[in-house]
């Protein structure tokens, strides 16, 4: 008998393919936590997982209750007695709720060993399998733990003190899907476990099943040629907590990159504040408890784009989307960073740019989203994008963009005003970048320089102009 550990989505589609895949011959529990559903939709959920038959049977775990049982708050403060103290306690209340001899199982497999189940593994030394929280998170444990840290001190703090996330010595392997961790990432105990090849390569008769539970198996015919998939985000992952600003991030990253889609939104499972029907009004919105996971065997047709601000689940859509877009968690706490980028790419779109750009000091992906959406190659060449003027021999360059800069040296200056219409969320104000430029054949094409750009679903204008600098 094997035994499985889920808290989200991703989790419970993960052990669900493995447990086909790789048990498929034997009886299988989970253990799954209740907080998965919100308490009106719980009972439901719950029946119709079990109506499914993926397990020989489902036990839903009550994690309030559990957090009633820590006895007192923990924080960076707390001495090891306090510490101990609280693992104990949550132990004792896991072990004595769960009531089962846990040497019946012959293995273990725990998403999310921080719950008070992977603590009371921990805290008795019990031997597990730890499958990744999220597509390349095996790579990524400090980006977890931040984001842990945030969402509860107390499990932060039993976490860190046993080794939890993966780390403890308790865990006999690591599962994650090796092709979307890290290039530089190495771990003996890793062991490669794709949910897509999984589903495509052992197990492709329950794709109806997984689709019957999760999505809609009938598809969705009217995704058209030229469209656009956005992967939202939990808040409560974000650096930010504003639903304005998280709004403002998304409407900005789908008119910049894809202004003319056909626009395709998928709700993360536990963002459910936004209301994407009002953001969006013309898009197709994807059912939000759905594992993008299982999109590349719902849609139809690949989409061109997929677009994220930084969700971990655009790791997994190589396989239905021709190009993928991140801007990294930077845009959580500089968003107004792309503003500039893009202004910059769309100057050098006016100017039939289409290579020989060199990138320095400035994010390297954000400012790739925009050059290659505007179909610009980097490469060594005669242009440079710095982001601090700290390039020598700045006269070598044709052409030097100085977007963050604080200098009152240049030849041109990018004057973008930014306009915002009824109800927008984007502040009117004016960006200035400074421009070098030492080739003749752009110095008559940038004298002459304007645009403009409708930010429709930001609801704003941009008005670009460059200037020469007097």
């Amino acid at each position: 008998m094997v035994l499985y550990h889920a808290s989200t989505n991703y989790h419970l589609l993960s052990c669900i393919v493995h447990k086909f895949a790789y048990n498929s011959d034997d009886e299988a529990e989970l253990l799954l936590l209740e907080h998965i559903r919100p308490l009106n939709e719980r009972d439901e959920f719950f029946k119709k997982l079990e109506s499914f038959h993926f397990f020989d049977r489902v036990r839903k775990v009550p994690t309030q209750s559990f957090k009633l049982s820590n006895g007192l708050a923990l924080d960076e403060n707390s001495s090891e007695q306090d510490i101990k103290k609280v693992i104990n306690n949550v132990s004792r209340a896991f072990e004595n709720w769960f009531g089962e001899d846990i040497k019946q199982y012959r293995e273990i497999y725990v998403c999310s060993d921080i719950s008070p189940f992977g603590i009371y593994l921990n805290n008795h030394g019990i031997a597990y399998n730890y499958m990744e929280d999220a597509s390349g998170m095996l790579s990524e444990g400090e980006r977890y733990l931040s984001i842990t840290k945030g969402n509860n001190k107390t499990n932060f703090i039993m976490n860190q003190y046993l080794g939890c996330s993966g780390r403890s010595e308790n865990v006999k392997a690591r599962l994650g899907d090796m092709k979307h961790q890290s290039k530089d990432f190495h771990d003996e105990k890793a062991v490669d476990f794709s949910i897509y090849d999984s589903i495509k390569n052992i197990i492709p008769d329950r794709i109806d099943d997984l689709l019957g539970f999760f999505g809609d198996k009938n598809g969705r015919a009217d995704v058209k040629e030229k469209s656009c998939l956005l992967l939202t985000q939990d808040l409560n992952t974000l650096k930010i907590k504003d639903l304005d600003l998280q709004e403002l991030m998304l409407t900005t990253i789908v008119d910049y990159v894809a202004p003319d889609y056909q626009l395709i939104v998928k709700p993360h499972p536990k963002d459910r504040w936004q209301n994407y029907r009002r953001i969006f009004p013309d898009a197709i919105i994807l059912e939000r408890v759905e594992p993008s996971e299982l999109l590349p065997f719902e849609l139809k047709r690949r989409v061109k784009i997929a677009l994220t601000a930084s969700s971990t689940s655009i790791r997994g859509v190589d396989r239905f989307a021709e190009k993928s877009y991140s801007f990294t968690t930077e845009i959580e706490y500089h968003r107004e960073n792309i503003d500039s980028m893009y202004i910059m790419a769309e100057v050098l779109r006016e100017l039939e740019i289409t290579s020989g750009v060199m990138l320095k000091n400035i994010n390297e992906t954000q400012m790739n989203v925009f050059l290659d959406n505007a179909n610009i190659k980097l490469g060594n060449g005669n242009i440079l994008i710095d982001g601090e003027n700290s390039a020598e021999n700045t006269d070598e360059y044709g052409l030097v963009f100085l977007p963050f800069a604080q200098t009152q040296k240049s030849d041109f200056v990018i004057k973008a005003e930014f306009v915002p219409l009824k109800h927008s969320l984007m502040k009117h104000k004016t960006i200035e970048i400074p421009v070098l430029c030492n080739d003749s054949q752009y110095k008559d094409k940038l004298s002459s320089l304007e645009f403009n750009r409708h930010l429709k679903y930001t609801k704003s204008e941009i008005n670009a102009k460059i200037m020469r600098n007097s």
